[in-house]
């Protein structure tokens, strides 16, 4: 596995959301976007064995590493953190799809992505 990418975005309150673009294939069978929950990262078991798998497989990988379980978020509403996800996920989205365009994507997601997963959505990068 290698990364293909590694940056951060200017995400809500601008704070920083770091991502990586993970993957072996020099042409991918797809995208999958892996968003933790609030307590949990990309490093913990469940996604550590998917992002594998995926890899394995042929496919590109995204991990957005929001950061929501740091002090800057403990006095937020569910309300606002469930704001903050989508407007960083489109951050990230935003700067890491402006030029590459896969024939595929998935969403892996735990626990609060469940929330807001109808408000994320991958923009066309064709146009």
């Amino acid at each position: 596995m290698k990364t293909l990418r590694y940056g951060s975005v200017k995400g809500y309150k601008d704070m920083k959301v770091p991502f990586a673009i993970l993957g072996k294939s020099e042409t991918p069978l797809g995208l999958v976007i892996m968003l933790p929950g609030v307590g949990y990262t990309v490093h913990a078991p469940l996604f550590h064995f998917a992002t594998s798998g995926y890899i394995n497989k042929g496919y590109d990988v995204l991990h957005v590493n929001y950061q929501y379980y740091i002090e800057a978020y403990d006095e937020c509403t569910n309300e606002e953190l469930r704001s903050a996800l989508v407007h960083d996920v489109h951050a990230v989205l935003e700067n890491t799809l402006c030029d590459v365009h896969y024939g595929s994507y998935y969403l892996v997601g735990k626990s609060f992505v469940c929330f807001t997963k109808c408000e994320i959505g991958v923009a066309d990068s064709t146009n």
